[in-house]
């Protein structure tokens, strides 16, 4: 059976008033992460978790809090995967990176610097 209307009525007050924090959850998950695109996602992600457990939402205390642990949460979350990554701020360096790499990797010229 699908929800009543009260349900429903109550599922689509919690989203609708989520979406209507969006500006400042995009501006609690840009200064955790100090990444726009990032944040986007974090925000969007943050907006999932609240379609799925709208219900988990005690009617009563406000709903702000709520939805601000939820991004806290997956903002913490995309600064461990960040951490993950490896990122260079230039890409002169980058670029000088790769060629060591490639240089590295080319084994006949490992070969000549052996000897």
């Amino acid at each position: 059976m699908g929800d009543t209307r009260e349900e429903a009525a109550r599922r689509d007050s919690v989203v609708k008033a989520a979406f209507g924090y969006r500006d400042a959850l995009l501006t609690q998950a840009y200064l955790t992460l100090r990444d726009f695109t990032t944040a986007e996602d974090v925000v969007q992600d943050t907006f999932l978790v609240v379609m799925e457990k709208w219900g988990d939402h005690v009617p009563g205390p406000p709903l702000f809090p709520w939805i601000r642990r939820i991004l806290h949460h997956k903002a913490l979350q995309a600064l461990h995967d960040r951490g993950r990554e490896v990122t260079f701020e230039s890409p002169r360096l980058a670029n000088a990176v790769a060629q060591a790499c490639a240089e590295e990797l080319d084994e006949p010229r490992a070969e000549q610097q052996r000897e």
